[in-house]
């Protein structure tokens, strides 16, 4: 398939062959996805040639041993999320492709949604009780959502469902042996957009808590210099060359001390990948001033400054207006 795929696109035949799921021993849940992939090629080639430059603009190409979007892709075909894995091929944004096929610690709990909410349809269509699809019916017309409902009542009177509900458990721990080797997780996070992803969607602050790379790996939580340590590393394995810079904090409630970590440029430049936990989003590039201002708010997440969309009325103005 790979061979035949070169001849119209040699590139991405190349990149498919270098995921890790074709570099052992091949299964046929493998075979049979990359059947469904090469169908969505097909289906849609210009829009999937578009969104496949894009992907292999993450990260360094002489570096990383693959490429992580594609392989995030592949995921989503191989679990049957076909109409996802659509919608993104004709709308490509990286996040939104991370988020529906990365199970991590903090959206952990969309993937279990969406997963009941898949088995629940499984079970309507298989009930063969007219009195309980009425029932279901009824309730969804009331309150337009009937996922837990459904389940509920498949648990209750298994016996008129054809369909037997299948718990997250087992598919969750199957998406989670592959964030629990960190040479597995290094390989994968080869760029500094999914570095900051997987460090935000993955660990929790514990301001106390320092430790090396490893350790905070396997904890998934750790303060702001363990997690810029291990950020660090991340992006060093991916091939760049990083800084690590402590600031005093003088005026934060939340810190005395705080560390982050990124990517340094040319002219000495500062990309803030890690700014964690506060740093939303990748920051600079700043110069050294600038970087220390940044990392001197220390950890604490400040509101953000908006005007008040709605009006709110002056007092003295109006009682002006009404002659008070």
């Amino acid at each position: 398939m790979l061979v035949r795929l070169a001849h119209e696109n040699s590139l991405l035949s190349s990149e498919i062959g270098k995921l890790p799921e074709f570099r052992k021993k091949v299964s046929l849940s493998d075979v049979n996805a990359l059947k469904n992939l090469l169908c969505l090629y097909k289906k849609h080639t210009f829009k999937f040639n578009y969104a496949f430059k894009i992907m292999c603009q993450t990260g360094r190409p002489e570096t990383r041993r693959f490429n992580a979007p594609l392989q995030a892709l592949y995921w989503l075909v191989r679990d049957n999320k076909t109409y996802e894995a659509e919608v993104l091929i004709n709308d490509y944004n990286l996040e939104d492709l991370l988020v529906q096929a990365w199970v991590l610690t903090h959206n952990i709990h969309l993937h279990q949604w969406e997963w009941r909410t898949t088995e629940a349809v499984k079970l309507y269509k298989s009930c063969n009780n007219q009195e309980i699809l009425q029932k279901i019916r009824a309730f969804y017309a009331k309150n337009k959502g009937v996922t837990d409902y459904i389940i509920a009542l498949a648990k209750k009177h298994s016996e008129s469902f054809g369909y037997t509900y299948k718990p997250f458990d087992e598919t969750l721990a199957k998406h989670r042996i592959g964030w629990n080797e960190l040479d597995r997780v290094a390989d994968r996070v080869n760029s500094p957009e999914l570095v900051h992803f997987y460090i935000m969607k993955e660990f929790t602050f514990e301001p106390g808590e320092y430790a090396g790379p490893i350790k905070t790996f396997h904890r998934k939580s750790g303060n702001s210099a363990a997690v810029a340590r291990l950020g660090s590393f991340l992006l060093k394995r991916a091939g760049y060359k990083t800084f690590k810079r402590k600031v005093r904090v003088n005026h934060s409630l939340c810190a005395t001390e705080h560390t982050g970590a990124g990517i340094v440029l040319d002219g000495d430049r500062y990309l803030l990948v890690i700014d964690f936990p506060k740093g939303k989003r990748i920051t600079g590039p700043y110069d050294l001033t600038g970087l220390d201002e940044v990392l001197s708010k220390g950890h604490c997440q400040y509101p953000s400054v908006e005007r008040f969309l709605i009006p709110v009325p002056n007092p003295d103005v109006e009682s002006k207006k009404k002659g008070l």
